[in-house]
């Protein structure tokens, strides 16, 4: 099950950035384009899709932070993307008849609504 107590995936972030995926399990998923926040609509398929997925509580590489890059951005309309991208997993965990996930993203859904607007 993806859903772990009160950690969605166990606790595994939603970003894209520091995991390494198998290539197969981009045969049926793409990134959108044009889209920030993107992640946020694609990480939750792709661990859905894998057979395993491995968590490891240890650092292997230094994060640079930009100052100029997108979560350091001031606010713009691309930012309600994150609403399309949370409308979009809970709708795919619907389809896939994972209920309490469904009502999970639900509500992160109605915070990025709320937050957004």
């Amino acid at each position: 099950m993806l859903y772990f107590g009160d950690q969605m995936f166990g606790g595994i972030s939603i970003v894209a950035w520091n995991k390494i995926y198998r290539k197969m399990l981009f045969d049926e998923i793409r990134y959108p384009e044009g889209f920030i926040h993107e992640d946020v609509g694609i990480t939750p398929k792709l661990i859905y899709l894998a057979n395993r997925v491995v968590k490891i509580n240890q650092n292997f590489y230094n994060f640079f932070f930009s100052p100029n890059s997108i979560s350091r951005s001031p606010y713009s309309i691309s930012c309600i993307n994150i609403i399309d991208m949370r409308y979009s997993i809970m709708t795919f965990f619907e389809q896939k008849g994972l209920l309490e996930l469904r009502d999970y993203m639900e509500g992160s859904y109605m915070d990025s609504i709320i937050y957004n607007y």
